[in-house]
């Protein structure tokens, strides 16, 4: 296994004879002016809490601190000037940057920020995870800026198994760019729908509330009954074996939409009454009657909702 090398931990200022600098004056300064007059404020500690005073002291070609040798943080843009013990300058320099030029180079897996801040491990690359499991994984939330409004964005997440994508203020449309844009399974190993320029093909059965859309759905019943709001787009099945009534119920007690549409099937031995609640009109299509109707045994007729109590009836077998 290669090894990587070592690298100075802390900066040494060497005097005008090439030795480590002891006894010197350094002095950090607005980058671009004068450190002495524009001096900027360095600390001792990463923190930020415990201000270096200037000048600041050197021993043996290092930052030193209360006689201690110690690291020293500061700006990243900055100005310095160095004076040797007798106050000869060493060097003066209006303009330093410590920003990174160029690539970093590391060796594999050599970049921890923070426990799971940022993690390199295993040739992956691991935000919020020690453990990356993959090219680039992300524990938590990844949030997609617009570049151009910050304030703007998408929020990707995994709770419990389901994938989320959260739009900010702002945000009101979410468009995928493909020729086609498949559903499968979680195991790959069923196409569940696909999305093409000739629209929307659905591998399987397509449900509403009420049930599979192609399909009417059936709802026995032998004796009376009242339309119920589950009904809708169903198909009530009479099997009595005398007397029945199918109830249309005012619109107040049962909201159906208008547009609702309910077929009647009599498969039962006797005649089947179609009823109205008080306050609903049901109209015979064609004939223009109205009021309760008859179903005959074998028969089959269609109820429509036109209005908030108005219905519409037509079909073989009614009178």
């Amino acid at each position: 296994m290669t090894q990587p090398t070592f690298s100075t931990p802390m900066p040494m200022l060497l005097d005008l004879n090439g030795n480590g600098l002891s006894g010197g004056s350094v002095y950090i300064g607005v980058a671009g002016q004068d450190p002495q007059a524009f001096p900027q404020t360095c600390y001792w500690d990463a923190a930020g809490t415990i201000p270096a005073s200037q000048p600041i002291a050197t021993q043996a070609g290092y930052f030193v601190n209360a006689g201690n040798i110690a690291q020293l943080f500061g700006p990243t843009n900055y100005s310095i000037r160095v004076l040797d013990s007798n106050g000869v300058l060493v060097f003066y320099q209006p303009t330093v940057s410590n920003a990174l030029a160029g690539p970093l180079a590391l060796s594999a897996n050599g970049l921890t920020v923070g426990a799971t801040q940022l993690v390199c491990s295993g040739g992956f690359v691991g935000f919020g995870t020690a453990s990356p499991g993959s090219a680039v994984d992300v524990a938590g939330t990844l949030r997609v800026t617009n570049p151009a409004v910050s304030t703007q964005y998408y929020a990707l997440g995994l709770t419990g198994g389901v994938l989320t994508a959260t739009p900010s203020a702002g945000v009101t449309s979410f468009k995928v760019l493909a020729t086609t844009f498949d559903v499968w399974n979680a195991a790959g190993s069923t196409q569940i729908a696909q999305v093409n320029v000739s629209g929307l093909q659905i591998y399987g059965g397509i449900f509403d509330a009420t049930g599979d859309v192609r399909t009417i759905t059936q709802n026995a019943q032998s004796g009376n009954y009242t339309l119920a709001a589950s009904d809708s787009g169903k198909s009530i099945r009479c099997t009595n074996a005398g007397a029945q009534t199918v109830t249309i119920p005012l619109n107040a007690t049962v909201p159906f939409p208008i547009g609702t549409c309910i077929t009647l099937v009599n498969t039962g031995t006797t005649a089947v009454s179609v009823a109205i609640a008080g306050g609903v009109t049901l109209t015979q299509a064609a004939t223009g009657a109205t009021g309760a109707r008859t179903l005959a045994t074998t028969g089959l007729c269609s109820l429509l909702k036109i209005a908030t109590d108005s219905w519409y009836i037509t079909g073989s077998g009614l009178s």
